[in-house]
């Protein structure tokens, strides 16, 4: 997964709806009905909410720490 690091949130990945929609393969209305219903958690941002990419993780069944990850490669070969 790449990821767009924002200047307030330096060193974590997050993603807007759109992304987050490709990479989990669910329509982005799905994403912000599960948004709002709390199933799917979100980060406010200055340009909107994003979903950080241990949220996609864990939405995709991946095994995730609690704590947001602050690596800034998390990527794996």
């Amino acid at each position: 997964m790449t990821g767009r690091t924002f200047s307030n949130y330096p060193a974590q990945r997050i993603y807007s709806f759109a992304a987050a929609s490709r990479i989990l393969g669910r329509h982005v209305s799905t994403l912000f009905r599960q948004a709002k219903e709390g199933t799917l958690k979100t980060v406010d941002t200055p340009l909107g909410r994003r979903i950080h990419v241990d949220e996609i993780r864990r939405q995709s069944g991946e095994i995730v720490d609690e704590e947001p990850s602050t690596q800034t490669d998390i990527e794996t070969a």
